[in-house]
C-alpha cells in the first residue's frame, strides 16, 4: 500500500463525507442540481406579500462567573503587556530607538485593559449589591413555641393558647424544693 499523494490529474475521492441526497420539494427538483441556490440571509415573502425574518434572540448577559473569569484574563493580560512594555522600553532604549509614539501606543493597550478591568469590577458590584438586597431579612419570627396540645404557635408574652386556651406558663406559686437560708457569721 502506497502512501504517496494521487497524481494531479485525479481527484481525490471522499468516502466519508458525503451528501445525502434531499427529497424533492415544490422549490427544488429532485436532482437539486437546476435549481438556483437561495441565499440564506434573503427574507422570504409570506402568504400575504409582507417578507418575514428571522429575528436574532438578544444578547445573553454575562453572569457572575464569566465577569470574574474574564476579569482575571484581562489582569493576566494587563500583566504580561505590562511585563513586555517594559522590556520594549528597554531594548529600544539599548538601541537608541526609543520613540514616544510606540510607548504610547503600548501604554493606551494596557490603559484599555484597566477601563475594561474597572468595567467590569462596576458591574460585579452591580450584582454583588443586588444580591444583597434581596438577602434582606425578615424581621424574626416572634413566636417563641407551640402550644403542646393544638401545636399553635404562641409568642413569649402569652400566658395562654389563643387557640384552645390551654395554659402555656406552669404555676409558680409553690415551690416543691425548700429553700436553705444560709445564716451569715455576727461581725467580730
Amino acid at each position: 500500500m502506497s502512501t504517496a499523494p494521487p497524481p494531479a490529474d485525479e481527484t481525490p475521492r471522499r468516502r466519508w463525507l458525503r451528501r445525502r441526497a434531499q427529497p424533492a420539494t415544490a422549490e427544488t427538483p429532485a436532482g437539486g442540481d437546476e435549481a438556483a441556490p437561495v441565499a440564506a440571509d434573503a427574507p422570504a415573502p409570506a402568504e400575504d406579500g409582507q417578507p418575514t425574518e428571522v429575528v436574532a434572540a438578544p444578547a445573553r448577559q454575562e453572569g457572575p462567573r464569566q465577569l470574574r473569569r474574564r476579569r482575571e484574563q484581562l489582569l493576566t493580560e494587563r500583566e504580561e503587556t505590562v511585563y513586555h512594555l517594559g522590556g520594549l522600553a528597554f531594548e529600544l532604549y539599548r538601541r537608541d530607538r526609543l520613540s514616544d509614539e510606540v510607548m504610547r501606543l503600548r501604554a493606551g493597550h494596557v490603559a484599555q485593559l484597566d477601563d475594561e478591568v474597572r468595567d467590569i469590577d462596576a458591574r460585579l458590584s452591580d450584582v454583588e449589591r443586588e444580591r444583597r438586597e434581596r438577602r434582606v431579612r425578615s424581621p424574626a419570627d416572634p413566636s417563641v413555641g407551640c402550644c403542646l396540645v393544638c401545636r399553635t404557635p404562641f409568642r413569649a408574652e402569652a400566658r395562654f393558647c389563643w387557640q384552645c386556651g390551654t395554659r402555656l406558663v406552669p404555676d409558680t406559686v409553690g415551690d416543691e424544693q425548700p429553700t436553705a437560708v444560709i445564716p451569715t457569721p455576727p461581725p467580730a
